[in-house]
């Protein structure tokens, strides 16, 4: 009876197996689930530096001119303009006497920048001024259009409530030629980089929709005339260092030619005076943060 009851447990099993089955005890073993590989401690995400009132922008990652921790690109969170790393340096402000269509006031000396700054990577557009002012005083209406018919004094409003400045003028110059010698920086076409009278269609166009210049910023030459702080007046006659314009003067500067200009008051040694109190629909203005925390 037992040897009978052995043969059909075992007749049972070969039935259960051919049917597909596995025996628990393999179910088990299968269903367990692997202990994961010993792998080396993560390290940590890098924590950049950013100016106060901004944050990293996504997916930047550290400038690598120097290597000291500062995000490339920041968003400055008030206002939402963003701006990108320029580093430190010496360069030859102005313009050589061999240069198409130079005036004489371009006179070429160097000019060092001692500490690494941000500057706006577009000019101000409109919806940026309005966030801050409550007012859109510009002719060409747009959101993504740069602010224009706001004089030195209203761009000293906005900076102040935004926690922003204006740059220098040799910042401007410094950040617009990127390392560049030529007339014109990026790619050294002005119709590549910029918006002038051959190409604007006499209107000033969205913000960043031309080619960059080398540390990325963009419209540095032609769409609006951009306002620097200092005052307008001849050059120093040696190097200078951090220069912040003469002591005093009737107007203040403009940089990078205009929509309504041709290609010679578009290059990146123009330069030009305005009263402070000047408005016009080609004069506006990008800004700039020094990079300390």
């Amino acid at each position: 009876m037992k040897h009978g009851m052995r043969t059909l447990a075992v007749m049972m099993v070969a039935a259960f197996m051919a049917a597909g089955c596995k025996p628990a005890s393999e179910v088990k073993a299968r269903q367990e689930p692997a202990k994961p590989a010993a792998s080396a401690a993560s390290t940590p995400a890098q924590v950049l530096k950013v100016p106060a009132g901004c944050k990293a922008k996504a997916g930047t990652v550290m400038e690598p001119y120097t290597k000291t921790g500062w995000a490339t690109e920041v968003v400055h969170e008030k206002t939402g303009i963003e701006l990108v790393y320029i580093p430190a340096g010496t360069f030859v402000m102005g313009s050589p006497k061999d240069e198409a269509g130079r005036f004489d006031n371009e006179a070429q000396h160097r000019a060092t920048l001692s500490q690494g700054f941000y500057m706006g990577k577009y000019e101000v557009t409109q919806a940026q001024w309005q966030k801050i002012m409550g007012t859109n005083p510009s002719y060409f209406k747009g959101d993504a259009l740069p602010v224009e018919q706001v004089s030195w004094d209203d761009c000293q409003s906005f900076c102040s409530q935004a926690g922003l400045r204006l740059p220098t003028e040799a910042e401007w110059e410094y950040a617009c030629r990127a390392g560049s010698t030529g007339a014109y920086g990026g790619s050294g076409k002005l119709d590549e980089v910029g918006w002038f009278y051959d190409n604007s269609g006499r209107t000033t166009h969205a913000v960043g929709q031309k080619k960059p210049n080398g540390w990325g910023l963009y419209d540095m030459h032609g769409n609006v005339w951009e306002w620097c702080s200092d005052w307008y007046g001849a050059y120093p006659t040696g190097d200078a260092t951090d220069p912040t314009g003469a002591a005093t003067g009737s107007g203040r500067v403009g940089r990078g030619g205009s929509w309504n200009r041709n290609a010679r008051d578009c290059r990146s040694a123009i330069r030009n005076g305005y009263e402070p109190g000047y408005r016009g629909g080609l004069l506006g203005f990008r800004v700039v943060l020094p990079a300390v925390q």
